[in-house]
């Protein structure tokens, strides 16, 4: 999937500090995005406003010190541009829940449209967002995206979330190393070509993905698209297990599809694994580092 067909994910982590704490649901939540984006070659710089509660439904993750609420996508883009329109979700946080010291945050996960993928997009977004009067900056590029929506990823807690439904700040745990590891990135976006690979070793562990998707094998790591019969994929602890069925499906471009990046500063495979669907597979860099060694080799 290419950079100009995908999600851009921000964490943009505003925050109002609270003593007592008087956070949760029933807050009101006032929250001012400025969104400046480039597309087809201009600039151009939208608003929108998001004015309501935090649920009663929102999740609590990171045992139970994090309050989690996804608001419904906002759709914005170019005016009197039906093809030039991405949406975002907004994603309000409560960091330190029942302590003292919680906070308020805003989140928004961009995800892009089909105007984006034209060759003379450079999809740059630079947001400002104000909420209850606090204001915060950030600036984020397009990423890559690569299982279904429905994909489970185990929590360091010993839970799993569908991996539409994490946010930045979720902290997931690396089935190899057994640390837990903080999501930077939540990365969200159509796929536009090629097909989805599902691996299954079963047991209920089989997982849908994007041709790219980085897997450890008993070969060593590959993209999804070439994995073999034969293959020998890693499972809890890092254990290989045999493949017993392997499979492609057509694209569904109304479909999203995800990606984790996650907050691990080391160049070392085993630190770039997570657990999904009970089947070890890579994240966003180590997704970013296959492609660009298959593009050098192809240069070659």
């Amino acid at each position: 999937m290419t950079l100009r067909a995908a999600l851009a994910a921000l964490c943009l982590a505003s925050a109002v500090q609270a003593s007592p704490c008087r956070l949760g649901p029933g807050t009101r939540i006032d929250a001012r995005f400025t969104i400046d984006f480039v597309t087809s070659g201009k600039r151009h710089t939208v608003r929108r406003e998001l004015h309501s509660v935090l649920p009663a439904q929102a999740r609590v993750a990171n045992g139970g010190k994090r309050l989690v609420a996804q608001f419904p996508a906002i759709r914005t883009g170019v005016p009197k541009n039906a093809r030039a329109r991405f949406d975002f979700v907004p994603v309000v946080t409560v960091e330190n829940y029942g302590q003292a010291d919680c906070s308020l945050g805003v989140q928004a996960l961009y995800n892009s449209r089909v105007a984006f993928a034209e060759a003379k997009t450079d999809f740059a977004i630079n947001s400002v967002i104000t909420v209850n009067g606090k204001t915060t900056r950030t600036s984020s590029r397009a990423y890559v995206s690569c299982f279904d929506g429905e994909t489970r990823i185990a929590l360091a807690d010993g839970k799993s979330v569908a991996i539409r439904g994490l946010v930045p700040g979720d902290v997931v745990r690396n089935p190899i190393t057994k640390a837990a590891v903080r999501v930077r990135n939540v990365i969200r976006g159509e796929e536009f070509s090629g097909f989805m690979v599902e691996a299954d070793l079963g047991g209920g562990r089989s997982v849908l993905m994007t041709a790219n998707h980085p897997v450890p094998t008993a070969r060593g790591l590959v993209a999804a698209k070439d994995l073999r019969a034969d293959d020998r994929l890693a499972a809890e602890g890092g254990a290989f297990r045999p493949l017993l069925r392997l499979s492609r499906r057509p694209i569904d471009r109304m479909r999203n599809v995800y990606n984790l990046e996650l907050d691990a500063d080391s160049t070392s495979d085993q630190d770039h694994f997570l657990l999904a669907n009970g089947i070890v597979a890579g994240d966003w860099y180590l997704q970013h580092r296959l492609e660009a060694a298959a593009h050098a080799l192809a240069s070659r």
